[in-house]
């Protein structure tokens, strides 16, 4: 259940990230790159059937030698991401609401090369997992 859900805020990410294509998987983008990984969650409440509304937090990272483009493009994700009504869902789950945990910030800039630009953010993934009847 949590690849699949990740893999879907992958995939809404994505679909907002122009000019990049892909996010890559892991915590340190290429270069002129995206990343996203998966981090800690929680629950916030539990039903009768072993269902329940939990969190999970998102960690989307970017590097680019542009800083302008960088903040642009994370800005754009996070923006739209969260003005959605509408999520992906599964068999045994059902995503509820992607909002910023964390808005774009700076983390570093490389000191050799094309010196990149790195800025991380955070979503946070409120999501319905389905129970089974007893």
């Amino acid at each position: 259940m949590y690849s699949e859900i990740f893999s879907a805020v992958k995939v809404l990410a994505t679909s907002y990230a122009a000019p990049y294509t892909e996010i890559d998987n892991g915590s340190m983008p290429a270069e002129n790159g995206l990343a996203m990984y998966p981090g800690p969650g929680l629950s916030k409440q539990r039903h009768f059937d072993k269902g329940g509304i939990y969190e999970i937090v998102i960690a989307l990272n970017g590097k680019h030698q542009d800083l302008g483009i960088l903040l642009r493009v994370l800005s754009n994700i996070h923006r739209e991401i969260s003005l959605r009504t509408e999520y992906p869902s599964g068999t045994d789950w059902e995503i509820l609401n992607i909002e910023t945990a964390t808005p774009p910030n700076y983390l570093e800039r490389e000191a050799s090369g094309t010196r990149q630009w790195l800025y991380g953010s955070l979503l946070r993934v409120t999501f319905l997992a389905k129970g089974e009847c007893l």
